[in-house]
């Protein structure tokens, strides 16, 4: 009988008799991305002073440390910090790079916002300004990952005939997921 066969097994498990104690299992190890993820959650409660008192070089500091394991997310908050000014001396320059390490992790943020400094031609120096196109095409990447920011932008290119042969039937194919997303 099965019982039978548990019981002659011996079966131990997490209460040891002869310790009279639980034993905890464990902690699965996290993976860089999980770990990356927390250090931005952590970040973001610094940021906005959620849990934590309010401390914009300490955000940073951890969106830094995030970055370091690949975070695209880590690396658009370090973007928006930088182009914003907030709690950094504003900085164009380093803003864009760093949105650039977010595209190269897969951040939509990140590509929408490149798409915003090619649109307005707020490229650093350094960079060959490419115009809109090269805005149209860091809108196309961020829409493809369903960013609707993204969408309602290419929505409007079309609508609108810029820089593109005017198709309210294509804008309408952008404006419609955007809006339905919120």
């Amino acid at each position: 009988n099965r019982i039978g066969r548990m019981k002659s097994q011996e079966v131990k498990a997490p209460y040891m008799e002869e310790e009279k104690e639980w034993k905890k299992p464990p902690k699965p190890a996290h993976t860089e991305e999980e770990d990356a993820e927390l250090l931005c959650i952590k970040a973001d409660c610094f940021y906005f002073g959620i849990g934590e008192k309010q401390s914009y070089s300490k955000a940073l500091e951890l969106y830094k440390d995030a970055a370091k394991l690949k975070s695209g997310r880590a690396f658009t908050c370090i973007g928006q910090m930088y182009e914003s000014g907030t709690g950094v001396e504003a900085n164009l320059t380093t803003a864009f790079e760093s949105y650039k390490n977010g595209v190269e992790y897969n951040s939509s943020t990140s590509m929408f916002a490149l798409g915003k400094f090619y649109e307005k031609d707020m490229v650093p120096a350094s960079e060959e300004s490419k115009g809109i196109n090269i805005a149209k095409d860091y809108y196309k990447m961020a829409a493809d990952l369903k960013n609707h920011e993204a969408m309602t932008r290419l929505g409007y290119f079309y609508d609108e005939g810029k820089n593109c042969k005017q198709d309210h039937q294509k804008a309408m194919e952008y404006y419609i997921p955007a809006a339905e997303m919120g």
